[in-house]
């Protein structure tokens, strides 16, 4: 019976997580960025969701008239560019 080499699959997996945390990172960056260029506070535009981030896409959400759920998607970051360009 052989054995199948585990490290390289664990490698391949932490990489892959990785790469998802960086853009996720600069997901909330961006998003950050334009909440705040259009007047939201955000606290630091620093890619990192705390409390500030939360309430400020919350406060997006309401008045644009979306489900309130706070959270940071691709589909909120395009709406925001949008946004800014009105």
């Amino acid at each position: 019976m052989r054995t199948k080499p585990i490290i390289p699959v664990v490698s391949l997996v932490f990489a892959f997580w990785g790469l998802q945390t960086a853009a996720a990172d600069e997901l909330t960056q961006m998003v950050e960025d334009s909440l705040s260029q259009l007047g939201y506070d955000t606290g630091t535009v620093d890619g990192e969701a705390d409390v500030k981030t939360a309430i400020a896409v919350s406060q997006y959400q309401a008045e644009k008239g979306l489900d309130v759920t706070g959270e940071i998607s691709p589909q909120l970051a395009g709406m925001l560019a949008a946004a800014k360009q009105v």
